[in-house]
């Protein structure tokens, strides 16, 4: 019986070191605490840089000619966990740009429209242009830049599934127009653009 003890006693200070050993250094900080998440995301950007430092009275691009597109100012100011900035290529593309992980789902949709934020759940109290989301799982999303109406490898136009045409609807201009990014880490961002 007091070997039988004593191998006990010796099991359990072994795993007591065992535990202790193994356990979290409360020195160091959570790093879920930041994002909310299961996984930790470390950008590879510079802390405190973004692609998305943009004058606010600087056109949104210039066409081949030389043509301006100039902003028009939309009462509301960007929202969420990252920057969004949009731009016009040189052929007139519609350029969505963000910083940090690959975007997992888009929304173009009026400014005051309601973005979903579970599955399956359409956009509502507004109409939406344009929406992509993955074909299936897992994926590895889409990379900044996005153009507007063109598929990245991978995703689908799930626009009819927000009430709007399918392949999306061409922009105008004189409009104002919120775009919406979800990225990989589930984290969120608006930014409401618009021109003349």
């Amino acid at each position: 019986m007091a070997e039988l003890c004593k191998s006990n006693f010796v099991l359990l200070v072994f795993l007591s070191l065992w535990v202790s050993a193994c356990a979290a250094d409360p020195s160091l900080e959570d790093p879920y605490e930041e994002n909310g998440y299961f996984w930790p995301y470390e950008s590879a950007e510079p802390e405190g840089s973004t692609s998305c430092e943009l004058d606010p009275e600087a056109p949104l691009g210039r066409l081949s000619d030389g043509t301006p597109i100039n902003v028009m100012t939309c009462d509301t100011a960007p929202e969420g966990d990252f920057p969004i900035c949009a731009s016009f290529t040189e052929e007139g593309e519609l350029a969505i740009s963000w910083d940090g992980v690959n975007g997992f789902a888009v929304f173009v949709t009026e400014p005051q429209a309601v973005i979903p934020s579970a599955p399956n759940t359409p956009v509502s109290e507004g109409e939406t242009f344009w929406s992509i989301g993955p074909m299936g799982f897992p994926t590895d999303g889409f990379a900044s830049p996005l153009y507007y109406q063109i598929l990245p490898e991978g995703m689908e136009d799930v626009t009819t599934d927000h009430g709007g045409q399918d392949g999306g609807t061409t922009l105008s201009a004189g409009l104002c127009y919120k775009i919406t990014i979800i990225n990989k880490a589930f984290q969120r961002a608006s930014v409401i653009i618009g021109w003349e």
